[in-house]
């Protein structure tokens, strides 16, 4: 058995000893708890990981737009939600009106920031399809 185990064991025995079945109840939510935990902490960060295959990425100096895997030339400037504009050349119209430049490799969530591009993407023809996904 390796340390961890041993001393998980080692608290039950000590619970059990110290406060009865109670005790059991008392280790056994805040096992329940730290596994919930977990869990959340898992789904936050496939979802953040999610947010960031989607939004609008330099390449060259050809303007794309992505949602997961798949890849959009960008044909239309685009609004977003949160009022920031992105246009097809790459310039950006931030929520408080300063102005941001796209530069290859840069990408632009969905919230309207400005991320590093953390996965490599290479663009075939193949791999585009020539649609805006969201409407002005």
């Amino acid at each position: 058995m390796k340390k961890e185990q041993i001393l998980n064991t080692f608290m039950i025995f000590i619970v059990i000893l110290v406060a009865g079945g109670s005790g059991i109840m008392v280790y056994k939510n805040l096992l329940d708890k730290e596994v919930r935990e977990k869990q959340e902490m898992i789904q936050k960060q496939e979802k953040e990981a999610e947010m960031r295959k989607e939004g609008f990425i330099m390449l060259g100096q050809t303007m794309y737009q992505t949602k997961g895997d798949t890849v959009f030339l960008m044909t239309k400037n685009v609004s977003l939600p949160t009022g920031v504009k992105v246009y097809i050349n790459g310039h950006v119209i931030m929520q408080d009106g300063s102005n941001v430049y796209l530069t290859n490799n840069q990408m632009l969530n969905l919230k309207g920031e400005v991320v590093k591009n953390s996965r490599i993407i290479s663009i075939t023809p193949s791999m585009v399809t020539p649609t805006v996904m969201m409407k002005k």
